[in-house]
């Protein structure tokens, strides 16, 4: 006689990866900022260009300095991939300007003005009123070069330097009588 034998099987199979290497991102030339990729077991970014790993899920961009398009292949566990992209683009480079070259007679002030960015940090502080504003006074003893890093909107910083030439008081003679007589001394 025959006998009949039933067998169930069940049989798992992994769905298919879906890579998303995550939004675009801005960042700041020569800052650091992390990709976000998800979606498999494994990752492969490309090209590996100012990433400090290439088979991260979140590598971090090192200091780019141009525009990056970035391609993510991720795998499940069965090999099977899947790919999705991401743009890197750098902000544009601030405009900070520490204003013209300034010239004062000891005992005197200089107003310094900074423009180009929405703070400000001035330095050395030496005889500056204020360190973190864009127009501070300058009471300054002798020549002294100020720098100024200003940082815009979306983060970025720039640096720019400016000079304040300190002239020490001076005696200057003058005649206290005229002698219009057509001999050339205090005519």
């Amino acid at each position: 006689t025959c006998d009949t034998v039933t067998f169930i099987v069940t049989i798992d199979v992994p769905l298919p990866p879906v890579a998303n290497a995550g939004p675009d991102v801005f960042v700041c030339k020569g800052d650091t900022v992390h990709l976000n990729g998800s979606g498999g077991a494994t990752y492969l970014w490309t090209p590996p260009v100012y990433l400090d790993s290439d088979t991260l899920e979140d590598p971090a961009v090192i200091g780019p300095l141009t525009n990056m398009f970035y391609q993510l292949v991720v795998y499940n566990v069965l090999g099977c991939s899947d790919t999705d992209d991401v743009l890197l683009t750098l902000f544009p480079d601030p405009i900070i300007d520490a204003g013209e070259d300034e010239i004062m007679m000891i005992g005197g002030f200089s107003q310094l003005l900074a423009s180009g960015g929405v703070t400000y940090e001035w330095t050395p502080d030496t005889w500056l009123s204020n360190t973190g504003i864009s127009d501070p006074i300058s009471l300054a003893e002798d020549t002294i070069m100020y720098y100024v890093t200003g940082t815009d909107i979306n983060g970025c910083k720039a640096t720019d330097s400016m000079v304040v030439f300190v002239l020490q008081q001076t005696l200057v003679a003058s005649p206290t009588a005229f002698t219009p007589n057509g001999d050339g001394l205090n005519d």
